[in-house]
């Protein structure tokens, strides 16, 4: 697993950096940029169709319980369904040079290497990382504005601070709106977007569904799932999933809307913007979906 992640680090940070290149002449060349509204409604999608993907993941290993004892397949298999799950809804329109299998894999890779580096702790905890909130990793957090790492940080702290489901979401379409309100540039808007809203619809899949989960190993006996006990969700560990959640969302959102970008300014009647949204919002569901997903399995071996 180790070389697995080794290699993917490698893949996943030259990628980032030949994005981020291309697209940000794309962005800031983009005539369709001041007509462009970003829809919230689109970005919503990466929430509702999180939430199935992940049910999608739990269902399978109901069904093939054996899966539980090989840790890396698993994870491949998780990988899998994270991919899978970004189809589940046909309106969205995967373009050409959106790789959902190495976004997938970025995230899962980053929840694997924090996981391992910091055992005791949360699993996305500050620790080894430039970004304060532990969300994303050093090759996106580099690569935003101060403003945008102020966003992250922001989304962090409503995460962790909300009381009631009603709260968070008012908080969310707050956050929402000061961010579409900023002057970051569209790609940076997009992403948070993609993690705000993740944020909301994970802490909503959490605390409906959290038992179900457990529900996995409890019945045999095993300890496996010890990491999602819990007696009050207020201060419940499955938070450190939706974290994961959240990271996942913004990381995939911003892979998913260079991606898209760059395939949308080479498609006919496409554009960057309307491509960089599709492109994030399928990237912010194969990232939000993989990275949840390992960090709760994780937690069990």
């Amino acid at each position: 697993m180790k070389t697995m992640r080794k290699y993917l680090s490698i893949t996943i940070t030259v990628l980032l950096l030949t994005l981020t290149i291309v697209s940000c002449n794309i962005f800031q060349t983009d005539d369709k940029k001041t007509d462009f509204e970003l829809s919230f409604a689109d970005f919503e999608k990466v929430g509702v169709i999180h939430n199935e993907g992940l049910d999608l993941i739990k269902n399978y290993i109901s069904e093939n319980r054996d899966i539980l004892r090989d840790r890396d397949k698993l994870i491949n298999k998780i990988n899998e369904l994270s991919v899978l799950s970004s189809n589940i809804d046909e309106e969205i329109n995967t373009l050409p040079l959106i790789d959902l299998n190495v976004i997938s894999l970025s995230t899962i890779n980053f929840v694997d290497e924090k996981f391992d580096n910091d055992k005791s702790t949360d699993l996305l905890s500050a620790n080894s990382i430039s970004d304060p909130s532990g969300l994303i990793p050093d090759t996106l957090w580099n690569q935003f504005s101060s403003t945008a790492r102020n966003f992250v940080i922001e989304l962090s702290e409503i995460h962790d601070s909300y009381n009631s489901l009603s709260q968070l979401y008012f908080s969310i379409e707050n956050f929402v709106m000061s961010v579409q309100s900023s002057s970051i540039i569209e790609e940076e808007k997009i992403a948070l977007f993609t993690g705000a809203y993740t944020a909301y619809y994970s802490n909503e899949y959490w605390t409906y569904n959290n038992d179900d989960w457990e529900a996995l190993h409890f019945d045999d006996g095993n300890s496996m799932t010890k990491s999602l006990h819990t007696a009050n969700s207020s201060s419940s560990s499955w938070r450190t999933h939706v974290r994961a959640d959240i990271g996942g969302g913004i990381v995939g959102g911003a892979m998913g809307a260079r991606a898209g970008a760059i395939a949308g300014a080479t498609a006919g009647g496409v554009g960057a913007l309307p491509g960089a949204v599709s492109g994030a919002v399928s990237g912010g569901i194969a990232g939000s979906v993989g990275a949840s997903a390992a960090s709760i399995v994780l937690s069990w071996f």
